[in-house]
C-alpha cells in the first residue's frame, strides 16, 4: 500500500449504502430494455462525474468494485477499489464440477465485465475483506503490496451466547445464491446423505429453483426478510457454508444466534472469529462435512429432561423390571 495513504485526515465515505448505488446495480444487472439501458447510461454518467469531483476534493476515495468502470483511467491511481468478489481465475483453479443448477447461473450482462489484472493494478490499491480474497487477487497476479485486508464488519474474536444446548429442531440451513463457488450442491448432498432436512434461503435463478424443488430433504424457502432469517437461524441445528466466500456475513449472524456453523477454510469471516460453535472443514468435500457434523453431534451433551413426570415414569418402569426379577426396591421421598 502506498505510503501516501498513511495518516490520511480527509477521508470521504460516500454511497456505501445509497439508493443511487442500488439503482445503478439494478440497472446494470436487469434484463435488457430501452428503459434499463437509459437508466444505466444516466446513472453511470452521474457517478463518473461525482467520483471525479470526490477524488479532486479528498485525500482518499474508496470505490466499491461495482463501480470500477465509473472511475476514469486517469483517476484510478488516486483511488482505492473495494474488491468484494473472489477472482474467477482463483475459483477456476478448484475445478468445481458442473451441477445441473449451475446452468445459466452467471449474473454478468453486456453492461458490465469484471475488472482484469491490468485494470486492477491501475488503481492506487485494493481493499478486500479476508486472506482468501487476498489470495485470489495474488493468484491473478496482483502484487501483495497493493492489497489491503480489513474485515467488512467488526466481529468479536470470541463470542458468548445464551443458547447452551442444541435446538430441538435438527434442520440444516443454507443461505446464499446460485453461483458455483458457493457449492450449494455440497450442502444439499450432505443433507441427503445424513437424511436431514435442509432449509434453503436466498435469491436463486429459475434453473436453480427448479432443481432445488426436485431434491429430497430440501425445503426451498427463497428470499425472506432479515428478521425472519435470524429467527430461522436461531432454531436450526447448523448453518452449512461449503464453498468460497470473500467474507460471509451469514456466518457471523448464525453464531450470534447460538447456531453451529460448518464452513470451509475458504470462507473469509472464519479468519476473524474464534467461537466454539464454528467448525472449520479443510476442503469442499461432502464426506468431510458429514464427518465433522457427526463429531459435533457426538460431543454435544444430551438435552436435559425438563418433564419431572416423564422422569418419574422412567424410574418406575425401571424399578418394576428389577422387582419382577426378584429384587425388592421402592422409590420414596428420601431417595
Amino acid at each position: 500500500m502506498s505510503s501516501r495513504y498513511v495518516g490520511v485526515d480527509n477521508l470521504c465515505v460516500k454511497y456505501r449504502s445509497s439508493a443511487l448505488m442500488e439503482l445503478l446495480v439494478l440497472s446494470r444487472y436487469s434484463s435488457f430494455s430501452g428503459l434499463s439501458d437509459l437508466s444505466y447510461w444516466l446513472l453511470s454518467k452521474f457517478f463518473k462525474m461525482r467520483i471525479a469531483n470526490l477524488v479532486k476534493s479528498h485525500d482518499l476515495v474508496i470505490v466499491p468494485s461495482d463501480f470500477w468502470d465509473c472511475v476514469e483511467p486517469r483517476l484510478r491511481p488516486m483511488t482505492l477499489l473495494e474488491v468484494r468478489w473472489i477472482t474467477q481465475e482463483f475459483i477456476d483453479s478448484f475445478r468445481i464440477p458442473i451441477s445441473p443448477y449451475m446452468l445459466n447461473s452467471t449474473s454478468l450482462t453486456k453492461r458490465t465485465t469484471p475488472a482484469n489484472k491490468k485494470e486492477l493494478i491501475a488503481f492506487g490499491g485494493l481493499v478486500t475483506y479476508s486472506r482468501v480474497a487476498k489470495d485470489s487477487l495474488e493468484f491473478l497476479g496482483i502484487p501483495k503490496t497493493q492489497i489491503f485486508v480489513h474485515p467488512l464488519t467488526n466481529p468479536s474474536r470470541t463470542r458468548n451466547t445464551n443458547r447452551t444446548s442444541s435446538s430441538s429442531r435438527q434442520n440444516f440451513l443454507y443461505v446464499g445464491r446460485s453461483n458455483p463457488e458457493k457449492r450449494l450442491d455440497i450442502a444439499v448432498e450432505v443433507a441427503q446423505k445424513m437424511r436431514v432436512t435442509i432449509d434453503v434461503v436466498g435469491t436463486f435463478n429459475e434453473v436453480t429453483t427448479i432443481w432445488l424443488k426436485k431434491q429430497p430433504f430440501v425445503n426451498y424457502i427463497g428470499n425472506i426478510p432479515h428478521r425472519e432469517l435470524l429467527d430461522l437461524m436461531s432454531v436450526s441445528f447448523a448453518l452449512l457454508v461449503p464453498g468460497i466466500e470473500s467474507y460471509g456475513l451469514a456466518v457471523d449472524e448464525a453464531l450470534s444466534q447460538g447456531t453451529n456453523v460448518f464452513a470451509t477454510r475458504y470462507v473469509g469471516l472464519t479468519e476473524w472469529i474464534s467461537d466454539p460453535r464454528l467448525h472449520i472443514v479443510d476442503h469442499m468435500n461432502v464426506d468431510l462435512f458429514v464427518r465433522k457434523i457427526l463429531q459435533e453431534k457426538k460431543s454435544e451433551p444430551a438435552a436435559p429432561l425438563h418433564d419431572i413426570t416423564l422422569l418419574s415414569k422412567s424410574l418406575d418402569s425401571f424399578l418394576s423390571r428389577l422387582n419382577r426379577s426378584g429384587a425388592n426396591i421402592s422409590l420414596d421421598s428420601g431417595f
